[in-house]
């Protein structure tokens, strides 16, 4: 399993319901730099396996499923999330992005690797590695599932891999 995210085969079937709430949602400013906005965990109650994770993971506590919206030409600059030790994204909308992923070396980053966001796939990030967001000709927005602190990106790979998501 690689040390920065995880490609999920699961395929969603959320994704028309979670495409029709993106123009109905209040967008909050969080982290300084994205707006927000919060779901219940009932949205994604058909993709039965990631359901299961949510539970398994305790993902529907404290608000911790959200619609991530980016704006056009803009970057979300590199950190590491200090409240979450995973996330689980999903991008819904904004291909003309990119997030990367890389080890901090003085003022560079090294060993840098975009994630593979696919159409209706999940991929696990471990947010505990730098990462960042670059986004170009549209909103941009991502369903992340943020992983409690309480348990680390591999136990969640794991999961992954023993349930064949």
């Amino acid at each position: 399993m690689d040390e920065y995210f995880v490609k999920l085969n699961t395929v969603s079937k959320c994704v028309p319901a979670l495409k029709s709430l993106i123009p109905m949602l209040e967008y909050k400013l969080v982290y300084g730099q994205n707006n927000a906005a919060n779901l219940n965990e009932e949205v994604l109650k058909n993709d039965e396996k990631i359901y299961g994770l949510i539970k398994r993971f305790n993902v529907d506590k404290e608000s911790k499923i959200s619609i991530f919206k980016v704006t056009p030409n803009s970057c979300y600059n590199w950190h590491t999330d200090g409240i979450r030790c995973a996330a689980l994204n999903m991008l819904l909308a904004g291909y003309d992005s990119m997030a990367l992923m890389g080890r901090k070396d003085g003022i560079f980053f090294r060993d840098v690797e975009r994630v593979p966001y696919e159409p209706d796939r999940y991929v696990l990030l471990n947010t505990s590695i730098n990462h960042s967001v670059y986004n170009f000709a549209e909103d941009r927005y991502l369903l992340s599932l943020g992983i409690p602190m309480e348990f680390s990106y591999q136990e969640v790979a794991n999961y992954i891999k023993e349930n064949e998501l």
